[in-house]
């Protein structure tokens, strides 16, 4: 099989584009292993649709081709989109874009092997549009998956930690050290999948993002205040029963399931 690791440009290719692409590359790392297929393909249902975010010079992409009934490849770089339309143009779409630009098509699968550096921003999309998706399986840094599984109370514990085990059940499936990737990053990472407890509509999962971003601007204040100082109050005038003992609690020590629940109050207001 043609590996997708070598250089694929033509003689008479731009240079300029080339080396402008190169210098982004020392900030990238790029997976290589195929141990790392062995450990996703059993989260892979044969025949699905799938999107890629990240497909980079599409390692992934040319796997899940093989596996599945449609790709769509989302890459920023122009560069690697030219690479991925040459070697894969025929087996899957091509999408050349930022994928925070666009919305993500209706798929059953999403996968990432997410730039550490947009990891929380990519998830927070991921929640906001959960009705384009049914399951994602992500490759994340190590210690963001530690915060994204924190719990309650404890140090880790972040508005992406709320966010996300309101919504998903979050499984590991298993590691992914750093000598699997080209070149070696400083940290080792994780692969997740991410699967919802209950499929809700849009709306809802905006507006249980924006509260707990409201509220963990105020983590460390009780949840009374942080309802008073955030103006959140005026706008929730009806909380759960058990709201009274919950009101004096830190923001931090609150159940993901509480954001959800003054969210739901706020939608109704």
């Amino acid at each position: 099989m043609f590996s997708l690791l070598t250089n694929t440009l033509s003689p008479g290719r731009d240079t300029e584009l080339l080396m402008r692409t190169s210098r982004r590359y020392r900030s990238q790392h790029f997976l290589v292993s195929s141990e790392v297929l062995a450990l996703l393909e059993p989260e892979v249902q044969p025949r699905c649709q799938a999107v890629e975010v990240g497909a980079g010079k599409g390692f992934l992409t040319e796997w899940l081709a093989g596996i599945c009934s449609h790709v769509i490849a989302i890459e920023i770089d122009p560069f690697l989109c030219e690479t991925l339309r040459m070697n894969l143009g025929d087996r899957c779409d091509i999408v050349c874009a930022n994928v925070f630009d666009i919305s993500l098509p209706a798929t059953s699968l999403v996968v990432s092997s997410v730039p550490y550096s947009v990891s929380t921003r990519l998830l927070l999309k991921l929640f906001e549009e959960g009705e384009s998706w049914q399951k994602s399986i992500l490759i994340l840094q190590r210690e963001f998956v530690q915060k994204l599984t924190a719990r309650p109370g404890s140090l880790n514990y972040r508005r992406i930690s709320a966010i996300a085990t309101s919504g998903w059940i979050i499984r590991v499936i298993g590691a992914v050290p750093r000598a699997w990737f080209r070149p070696p990053p400083k940290v080792d990472s994780v692969a997740v999948t991410l699967e919802w407890r209950v499929r809700k509509p849009a709306k809802e999962l905006r507006k249980v993002v924006e509260t707990t971003t409201i509220l963990f601007n105020y983590r460390n204040r009780s949840l009374q205040a942080a309802l008073r100082e955030s103006g959140l109050a005026r706008r929730v005038s009806c909380l759960p029963s058990d709201a009274g003992e919950k009101l004096k609690r830190r923001v931090s020590s609150l159940e993901s399931q509480d954001f959800w629940q003054i969210a739901l109050e706020w939608i109704r207001e």
